[in-house]
């Protein structure tokens, strides 16, 4: 049996015999046995349809029109049922107003438990979901640190080659600073959110260096509408290098007729981040950009959960991403 059902059956259990109990040391007659399990029985369907149908997801936005329409039609239809087998069945004999006013209470008592219960479920596994998501990052940054050059080692000696060849090659010295600038903006650990601005400045550094390395073969089409009043936009540090680096290794970014596209806009509450480009045959094999594409919506869910939806499609010959941050 599954073990969350043989939990959940022995709660229920657990307040039968309480009832009973209770019914007992009050010297209430237990002749009517078969409508103690009745009564027990609408209220179990109470507690599982409440989370189950009137407020689904709670990590989801709830809909209150749709939720408060669900209300009352499942209200109307338990009324129905009850006064059906109360009067045909049981044949219980009760004045209707109540009749209304007990169902009524037993309606709201057990669905505001059952709503408590899986919002409590729901909040705790949304704590375990962030923690975990701490401890990985956490175990990415202690592999990185294993794995990576001290920082200032590598400043300083990107600084010493850019003073050497400054006066000899102006234009090598400007791809260090550049190539310093993204190494320094990636390690700085002050700040995981930054500003889109930023962010974006840094991705423009990032493609400055990408079409150098092609010998100015590169074509993307870079398209940003961005709304004056974004300061409240900010975004996980390094999020927009990580989705170019997708059409870098699985995508076509050297023919200006299949040039992907990467389009910014933001609003006074609103990013969005659309990205489209046309699959390399030759990584046909993995075109979704696998553990960068799960890593990317896993830091958004982290930073943004319930604010953000990531759309990925993939169709035979092209690849599109579209990434919205509601603030």
């Amino acid at each position: 049996m599954n073990k969350k059902v043989l939990i959940h059956g022995s709660i229920w259990l657990v307040y039968l015999c309480y009832d009973l109990l209770t019914r007992i040391l009050l010297k209430i007659p237990l002749d009517n046995l078969h409508l103690i399990l009745y009564n027990l029985l609408s209220s179990v369907a109470i507690f599982y349809l409440f989370p189950g149908f009137i407020f689904p997801g709670f990590n989801k936005k709830i809909n209150k029109l749709a939720s408060f329409l669900k209300f009352i039609i499942s209200f109307g239809i338990f009324l129905l049922v009850r006064h059906l087998f109360d009067t045909y069945v049981f044949d219980v004999q009760m004045d209707f107003t109540e009749f209304v006013i007990s169902e009524s209470l037993r309606f709201i008592y057990f669905g505001l438990l059952g709503t408590g219960y899986w919002f409590t479920k729901s909040y705790i596994k949304s704590l375990k979901e962030k923690k975990e998501i701490e401890l990985q990052s956490v175990r990415d940054r202690l592999e990185i640190s294993n794995n990576k050059i001290s920082p200032h080692f590598l400043f300083n000696t990107l600084n010493l080659i850019h003073g050497d060849i400054y006066s000899s090659s102006p234009e090598v010295s400007e791809k260090i600073i550049v190539l310093s600038d993204i190494l320094r903006y990636s390690l700085n650990k002050d700040n995981e959110l930054v500003g889109v601005v930023e962010e974006i400045n840094i991705m423009k550094s990032y493609l400055h260096l990408q079409n150098i390395r092609f010998n100015n073969s590169m074509f993307i089409q870079l398209k940003l509408s961005l709304n004056h009043e974004h300061s409240c936009i900010r975004l996980p540090k390094m999020l927009l290098i990580n989705v170019l680096e997708n059409i870098f290794i699985h995508g076509i970014y050297n023919d200006v007729e299949k040039s992907p596209l990467v389009a910014i806009e933001t609003s006074k509450n609103k990013f969005q981040l659309h990205i489209e480009n046309k699959i390399n045959n030759l990584t046909r094999k993995s075109p979704s950009g696998g553990v960068g594409m799960s890593h990317i919506d896993k830091s958004l869910n982290y930073f943004f959960k319930g604010q953000y939806t990531f759309d990925k499609q993939i169709s035979s010959d092209t690849f599109n991403l579209n990434i919205t941050i509601n603030y």
